[in-house]
C-alpha cells in the first residue's frame, strides 16, 4: 500500500486548485489505499502521518506559486478528510516550484509539476 500511496501524482489544472479531468479514479484508489493503511497501522499500534506536498510549474511568481501550492494540497487534504473522517494526521507541505517533480523541458513536464505528492511517515504509538 505504501508504494501505491506515495507513487501517484494527482494533477491539477493550470493556475488552479482543481484536478484535471480523469483524476477522480486515481483519487478514489488513493483514498481506499490510505483507509487500508490506517486500519493496518491501528492493528500494529503505529501512528501514521500523511504529508501532502503541493507543487506548481515554474510559471508565475514565487508568491503565487506558494499560494497555489497551498491551495492544491489543501484541496486534497479536505477531500481525504471528508472521505476518511477518522484520519486526523494530515500535514501539508508547501513547495511551489522549488521542488519540481520533473525538470521542465516539455509541456507534459510542466503539467506533471502541477500536482500533489504524498509521503507516509509511521512512528510507534506512545
Amino acid at each position: 500500500d505504501l508504494n501505491r500511496i506515495e507513487d501517484p501524482l494527482l494533477r491539477f489544472e493550470l493556475d488552479r486548485a482543481e484536478l484535471v479531468p480523469g483524476q477522480a479514479e486515481k483519487f478514489n484508489s488513493l483514498a481506499a489505499d490510505i483507509g487500508r493503511l490506517q486500519s493496518q497501522a491501528e492493528g500494529l499500534q503505529k501512528n501514521v502521518r500523511l504529508e501532502i506536498s503541493g507543487h506548481t510549474d515554474g510559471s508565475g511568481t514565487e508568491a503565487r506559486n506558494s499560494a497555489l501550492s497551498q491551495d492544491r494540497a489543501q484541496t486534497i487534504a479536505d477531500a481525504l478528510a471528508a472521505r476518511l473522517p477518522r484520519w486526523t494526521n494530515l500535514t501539508i507541505k508547501v513547495v511551489g516550484s522549488k521542488e519540481r517533480v520533473r525538470e521542465e523541458v516539455t509541456e507534459d513536464d510542466r503539467a506533471t509539476n502541477r500536482s500533489v505528492t504524498f509521503r507516509v511517515v509511521a512512528i510507534d504509538a506512545q
